[in-house]
């Protein structure tokens, strides 16, 4: 998912705009890819990025936010999920 999120920020051209919406928490979520990799695979997960590495990568490609909102697109599935607007500088 950070590897997703990175490289669609990397895309924008200057001054492009990306508005993205993004699981940023979800409660006893411990994610290790060889835990993961090990054992069958759902037909549909969730996954969170956490927000501190929202952030980072945001810096680290060069964009900035304008806006995060929390929003309910995650539905009644527990946890929280934000939208985003980020502007590539």
């Amino acid at each position: 998912m950070a590897a997703l999120f990175e490289g669609l920020l990397r895309t924008l051209a200057p001054s492009g705009i990306a508005i993205l919406q993004l699981p940023t928490f979800i409660p006893g979520q411990d994610f290790k890819i060889a835990d993961y990799l090990s054992n069958t695979q759902p037909q549909m997960e969730m996954n969170a990025l956490p927000q501190r590495y929202v952030f980072e990568i945001i810096e680290r490609t060069g964009c900035r936010a304008l806006e995060v909102r929390e929003d309910n697109s995650i539905g009644s599935f527990p946890g929280v999920s934000q939208t985003f607007a980020i502007v590539r500088n």
